[in-house]
């Protein structure tokens, strides 16, 4: 978008509708799924997802703002189904002694899934950049993901929970307090995390010079590391427990920090491998928590409120990056420095980890008094 002509503040309004959708009806539709099945809520998503991508991109390419508003709210909608699903399904129908493998594996694979993108992008455009345009290269990936529909349809019989008497949208029937303390770190790392994820691209383009393609391939080896650890986060929780989150968390934070600190020293030769290097620790290390993070929480709240936990979840993100993309605007409009941007998320990131790791040794106490 950077390419035709579309702003930074612009491509930031534009994120913001992406999210807009699942900020609103993120919490409703967790209500929602809690007494039926899911499987059908997948054929949507799968659907829905690659028809929307089609529509932003003839959207951007004819300059249709309304167009590409519209297809992202439809397009973040979509996704929302999916990501809201998972947790709930993975619990539902794993056994109880893999979940942990589990959520791992599904963080992988959206990892996975990232690096065969970039991988496909920065090939073709080393075929032929005028054929393999990255419009076109979207489009071929969308038309793909259009396979998932077979996978779904090859899937099992899925197990539903046991039926509650209560109404699946009765407020009183869930433990709120436990909730807002699984969901108040989240939130912070969240809204830090909207300042600067939606838009690193753009870091390393404006400062570094990086085209599309190149930081295609930087994205898809970073999504390898973030997949490569998701895998062994199973024998990191054996071996050091929930009290990994908070030690990766912090070893993150350090290198955004640095990250942020090349932007002062954009000339000085090799800075830019310098800075590639904080951005590949920073995304394995912030990332592999998420399952030691989801897993835990699930297991805080216990299973009543599952389901309007990870609907919260996905609120929680998509809600933050829809303000966090507004506030990047903003500050990107008053000739605010990414580097200031990353400070801030990494004082948010700060604030969160403390309050995970008082999140973990009060489930640790829980643990004890229940055995």
């Amino acid at each position: 978008m950077a390419k035709l002509n579309f702003t930074d503040a612009e491509i930031a309004s534009f994120v913001t509708y992406r999210t807009l959708a699942v900020m609103v009806l993120a919490l409703p539709f967790g209500m929602l799924i809690k007494k039926r099945k899911i499987k059908p809520f997948y054929y949507f998503s799968a659907i829905g997802v690659p028809v929307c991508t089609f529509l932003y991109v003839y959207g951007a390419e004819i300059h249709s703002v309304s167009l590409v508003r519209g297809a992202l709210t439809l397009f973040g909608f979509c996704h929302m189904v999916s990501i809201v699903c998972g947790l709930p399904f993975i619990l539902r129908n794993a056994d109880d002694k893999t979940h942990t493998e589990a959520i791992s594996l599904n963080y992988a694979t959206w990892s996975m899934g990232m690096i065969a993108a970039g991988i496909l992008m920065f090939g073709l455009s080393a075929v032929s950049e005028t054929l393999f345009t990255e419009d076109r290269v979207i489009q071929l990936v969308a038309l793909f993901s259009f396979s998932s529909l077979y996978f779904l349809y090859a899937m099992g019989e899925e197990q539903l929970p046991e039926q509650s008497k209560q109404s699946g949208f009765n407020f009183s029937q869930y433990d709120w307090g436990d909730i807002i303390k699984c969901v108040t770190p989240t939130l912070l790392i969240a809204v830090g995390a909207g300042l600067i994820i939606p838009f690193i691209n753009l870091f390393f383009f404006h400062v570094f010079g990086l085209d599309s393609e190149i930081f295609a391939i930087l994205g898809s080896f970073a999504a390898f590391l973030v997949a490569s650890v998701a895998l062994v986060v199973p024998q990191i929780k054996r071996r050091y427990g929930y009290k990994a989150i908070t030690v990766t968390q912090s070893l993150a934070v350090l290198a955004l920090v640095g990250l942020a600190t090349t932007e002062y020293f954009p000339l000085v030769p090799g800075m830019v491998v310098v800075a590639i290097l904080f951005y590949l620790v920073r995304q394995p290390l912030m990332n592999m928590a998420g399952p030691l993070t989801s897993e835990m929480t699930m297991y805080y709240v216990g299973e009543k409120n599952r389901e309007i936990l990870s609907a919260l979840m996905s609120a929680i993100w998509s809600g933050s990056w829809f303000f966090s993309s507004i506030v990047f605007g903003i500050l990107r409009n008053w000739q605010f420095k990414f580097s200031s941007i990353f400070y801030i998320t990494a004082a948010l990131y700060v604030v969160g980890v403390l309050l995970f790791y008082l999140l973990i040794k009060d489930y640790f106490k829980r643990e004890m008094v229940s055995d």
